[in-house]
């Protein structure tokens, strides 16, 4: 009779603690919000032209090589492993120099040493699927394939004795972002995640004005709230 007893309590607890565990691995957050830092590599150099009066255009070359930026994404799980992600990112760039221009006014040609500024950002507008290898430990490794446009902005300014100009361009191109990355679960409320990405955008000139591929790697760290 005890023997009945203790197997009948075995098995009862072996259903409890399998249900249990059937129940835990079902469950996943359907929405995850996270936000951090974006940390970028030099992108190869790109000529900015901004048009100006007369068919003329000032001509700088610059990049988008920015150290810093930041990404926001939102992800609708479907289920355990697979998701669907938006992401937005911004990175921007700050450049100060002087240059020395000439002006021409009729007989006489006046030359001057001015400060001149460059302020490009780039921006990414992605979606794309998104796997995560959901385990029994708090550590989720992840894989994702990014795809949209990119949208850079630039604006060149001066201020001096030689002239005044205030000029801006943009263009925007295909861009895509795949790679992948580990999320730790701090409780149950967020989580820690770090990635690396490869991110090339059709966006940028070359010195002769034709579209060109630029080429970055990305690595991103911040939270999730799920």
């Amino acid at each position: 009779m005890q023997r009945l007893v203790l197997g009948a309590l075995v098995a009862l607890l072996s259903t409890s603690l399998l249900q249990a565990q059937t129940a835990n691995e079902s469950q996943f957050p359907k929405i995850e919000l996270s936000g951090g830092y974006l940390y970028t590599g030099e992108f190869p150099y790109n000529v900015f032209r901004f048009p100006i009066e007369n068919n003329g255009n000032v001509a700088l070359e610059s990049d988008f090589g920015t150290r810093r930026g930041f990404a926001l994404s939102f992800t609708r799980n479907l289920n355990r492993h697979i998701g669907f992600r938006a992401e937005f990112s911004s990175q921007f760039h700050h450049d100060e120099s002087t240059a020395n221009f000439t002006v021409q006014g009729g007989t006489a040609t006046f030359s001057a040493s001015q400060p001149i500024e460059l302020t490009p950002k780039l921006f990414n507008f992605l979606v794309g699927p998104e796997i995560k290898f959901r385990n029994r430990t708090r550590f989720t490794p992840l894989l994702y394939d990014l795809f949209g446009f990119a949208h850079t902005a630039a604006r060149f300014s001066t201020s001096g004795a030689a002239l005044s100009f205030n000029l801006p361009t943009t263009e925007t191109g295909f861009s895509m972002a795949y790679g992948g990355g580990l999320q730790v679960r701090i409780n149950g409320r967020f989580s820690v995640r770090t990635s690396v990405d490869f991110n090339p955008k059709r966006v940028g000139r070359d010195d002769n004005g034709a579209r060109q591929d630029l080429n970055d790697l990305r690595w991103f760290i911040g939270v999730v709230f799920h």
